[in-house]
């Protein structure tokens, strides 16, 4: 079973294998397991549009299942579930990325550390989609307003590009490290 509260954006289209053009705008979680199934069509996949912090996705849920595997982009619900499965006493494979690099945990309970047993750096950036579509702090508004907005309102470019768009943020260089820029400020 999978869950997932995101609908597909274009941005995901350069990092994610399932989702195409046509998809933009529909369930991660539906679309992902029709993609599967095209695959592997005897496949058991039970996909979940919802958020993972909603209370039909508690303990006993959890229970269910003899690992979790999580790749989750938000802070808060990487947590949650994470409280989640040290009462459900199922392991879970953490896992997560920014920019090109990515990292895979494995916690166990009575065995290895929880995901929340090591302190977590504070993002200095927002994902996109965040910002765009599910916005839950007053960060996330003011992210939005000053980082994307404002710029696409108010740019000294006559043709109005804007990075908010992928084509747009393609031709406007976006993806591509200026020379002289540390690896860090461009991710």
């Amino acid at each position: 079973e999978m869950i997932d509260l995101d609908t597909i954006d274009v941005s995901n289209l350069n990092r994610q294998f399932l989702f195409r053009k046509r998809h933009v705008g529909m369930s991660k979680a539906q679309v992902a397991r029709e993609s599967v199934l095209k695959f592997r069509p005897s496949a058991n996949i039970i996909a979940h549009y919802g958020n993972v912090k909603e209370t039909r996705f508690d303990v006993d849920f959890l229970r269910r299942f003899d690992v979790v595997l999580n790749g989750l982009d938000n802070l808060e619900a990487r947590k949650h579930v994470n409280r989640l499965c040290l009462a459900a006493e199922v392991p879970l494979v953490e896992s997560g990325t920014t920019g090109y690099l990515g990292q895979v945990t494995v916690h166990v309970r009575g065995e290895t550390a929880c995901f929340e047993c090591s302190p977590k750096p504070v993002p200095k950036s927002h994902p996109i989609c965040t910002l765009r579509d599910t916005p839950d702090k007053p960060i996330h508004c003011i992210a939005y307003a000053t980082d994307l907005l404002f710029p696409r309102l108010f740019s000294a470019q006559s043709d109005g590009k804007s990075d908010l768009d992928e084509e747009d943020a393609v031709k406007l260089s976006s993806f591509t490290r200026k020379e002289g820029e540390a690896e860090a400020e461009f991710a």
